[in-house]
């Protein structure tokens, strides 16, 4: 956790690749006059949230162990949500005439207590949650009313996200304040304490973060009786939380109905092999690199830099100080052109007091933290979990746990065409980091994603993937699966016929195979290494290069585009038909593949 000491820190050596200690930390308080805890209470908490080391915070209470690891379920004892993200979310994704869904939203929409549509939407959100995660125990955090010590102390930081979601000024003198936050809402604390979820608001001054990594830290300690939680945001400042115990469930946007968000597991381990640091020092890669939606402006270090400066040097302070004794070498001369300017010192210094969350236990109320330090979610009762409550709620029997999907009959269809053609599956098969895959190959690391029109754009961009659609096929991709979507418009074209429908699956398999062909054939001519793995940019341009070098599937692509363009129309360029050869052995999978005179199969 980016957690900082208040007091001196332990003598550091000197030289540029001399080791450096790695011992406890405390918390850092943010911005003026950091409230410190009071009694006998807040002194042991504090004492518990110091507890946390550098290298990640590996280790629950004293004497105790980190719970085993639980495979990939995403069942977790402790759900701590971003309620504040999840409001928001929830006020921007309510549509025109979209009535609450019963229960409590709609019981506080009728009282007056809030929008229908927003706590309709916040109670999908938080029900799906709950199903997924089944936790024993579930708390929402929310920013407190009005400004935050680092929004008041800092010109411009989060102006735009307050101004965006309507909290803010919009307009007037440049230096004004923005109005400030409303936190929730008595319809959004109804809608929570029906399902059975804590409200939490951070103490004046304080954000929801800091809160978060407080109820992290104090769960941590009872994981000696084998918690696990999960944090569940959509903001990567969480990833310093990061920990054997605590995880981060990276929240996407809506995907489908039925399906409000899109869910990535982060873990400690994860985290260190995709960045190659530690969790507690991603505070510090933030304050060289800047946020740009939070304006955190950065300090002319780019990410791949800055993970660089940082394994060479343990943290920002490390840096800062080879820097000024003229000891960083091997980067480029803009990193250390830009690093030797006391101004940019200064603000990399100034970056961090932005960014890095106070884990203090001081920041929970006594109750609450007094709570979660006697809590044995393994003495509850049977059927108490939380996931069963919102299950009952939604009037759905079928269970919690992994993520066990909608299944649309487009879904079904696209399933049992491959189940005709003879090929085993899984559905909703979770990825390594813990996305549902909406049909895999496992042992070939094929993944099939059925794509229905909430997967796309509106208007001109109605066959436009949607930012959240592509997000999730990056991922995959970063995961080493091949992955191939099933579009509902070239699925409509086969007018549901079983024999089309099975050709084209046949098709889509097909060029799964023969990528993987060209993939292994450009991975043993060496590939350059980015962390420990081909570099992805340099996969796809080679894989690129394999498929603009095969003449007869260029040809039957530019054959592809001359009968989909109708008659008289002008003959495709060879651009055209280069980015509809890429198109079609990478992504998608025409329908007219399978019509008509064109059928054969994706060649090499």
């Amino acid at each position: 956790m980016a957690l900082r000491p208040r007091g001196p820190t332990a003598p550091r050596p000197h030289g540029p690749t001399a080791p450096r200690p790695h011992g406890p930390t405390a918390p850092r308080p943010h911005g003026p006059a950091a409230p410190r805890p009071h009694g006998a209470d807040a002194a042991a908490a504090g004492a518990r949230a110091r507890s946390a080391g550098r290298a990640g915070g590996g280790g629950g209470a004293a004497g105790g162990a980190p719970p085993p690891p639980r495979g990939r379920d995403l069942r977790h004892d402790l759900l701590v949500l971003d309620g504040t993200y999840l409001l928001e979310a929830a006020r921007h994704s309510r549509r025109v005439g979209e009535a609450p869904g019963g229960g409590a939203a709609e019981a506080a929409a009728r009282s007056g207590a809030g929008d229908a549509g927003t706590l309709h939407a916040l109670q999908e959100r938080v029900m799906f949650l709950l199903r997924v995660v089944d936790p024993a125990r579930a708390v929402a955090v929310f920013d407190a009313p009005g400004l935050s010590r680092r929004e008041a102390s800092s010109p411009g930081f989060k102006r735009r996200r307050l101004a965006r979601a309507g909290r803010g000024r919009a307009g007037g003198a440049g230096d004004a304040l923005p109005a400030g936050r409303k936190g929730p809402s008595p319809g959004a604390r109804s809608v929570l304490a029906d399902l059975g979820v804590e409200a939490l608001v951070a103490p004046g001054g304080w954000e929801a973060d800091d809160v978060m990594a407080a109820t992290a830290a104090a769960a941590a300690a009872a994981a000696g009786r084998g918690v696990l939680t999960a944090v569940a945001s959509g903001d990567r400042d969480m990833q310093q939380l990061l920990r054997p115990e605590v995880r981060w469930l990276r929240l996407l946007q809506r995907v489908a109905p039925g399906r409000p968000l899109a869910l990535d597991l982060v873990t400690e381990e994860r985290f260190r092999e995709e960045h190659g640091i530690t969790p507690g020092a991603f505070a510090d890669l933030l304050a060289l690199t800047g946020k740009v939606r939070e304006n955190v402006p950065g300090c002319g270090v780019g990410e791949r830099a800055g993970r660089a400066l940082l394994r060479r040097y343990g943290d920002l302070s490390g840096v800062l100080e080879a820097v000024e004794r003229g000891e960083v070498r091997g980067f480029t001369e803009q990193v250390q052109g830009r690093l030797g300017d006391p101004a940019m010192r200064a603000r990399a210094r100034r970056n961090l007091e932005l960014v890095a969350l106070n884990a203090d236990l001081a920041l929970l109320p006594p109750a609450f933290a007094e709570s979660l330090r006697a809590w044995d979610p393994t003495a509850l009762p049977a059927g108490s979990r939380l996931g069963a409550r919102a299950a009952a709620a939604a009037g759905d029997d079928r269970g919690t746990g992994l993520l066990e999907g909608t299944f649309s009959r487009f879904h079904q269809e696209v399933s049992g065409a491959l189940t005709r053609a003879g090929m085993a599956h899984a559905n909703e098969h979770p990825s390594d980091g813990q996305l549902s895959i909406d049909v895999a190959l496992p042992d070939r690391r094929f993944a099939i994603e059925v794509n229905g029109p909430t997967h796309y754009g509106r208007g001109e961009d109605a066959q436009r993937p949607s930012v959240a659609t592509r997000q999730r096929e990056r991922q995959l991709r970063r995961e080493g699966w091949l992955l191939r979507s099933v579009p509902w418009w070239e699925w409509e074209k086969l007018g549901g016929q079983a024999g089309l429908q099975e050709a084209y699956m046949r098709a889509v398999v097909k060029s799964l195979e023969v990528e993987a062909r060209i993939q292994a054939h450009v991975s043993a001519a060496g590939l350059p290494k980015a962390r420990s793995r081909p570099d992805p940019q340099a996969l796809k341009e080679a894989k690129k290069k394999v498929i603009l070098g095969n003449a007869a599937f260029l040809e039957r692509v530019a054959g592809h585009l001359r009968r989909t363009a109708g008659p008289g129309a002008a003959p495709p360029s060879a651009e055209q038909v280069n980015l509809a050869a890429q198109r079609i052995a990478l992504q998608c999978v025409p329908a007219e593949w399978v019509l008509g005179a064109s059928e054969g199969e994706v060649r090499e």
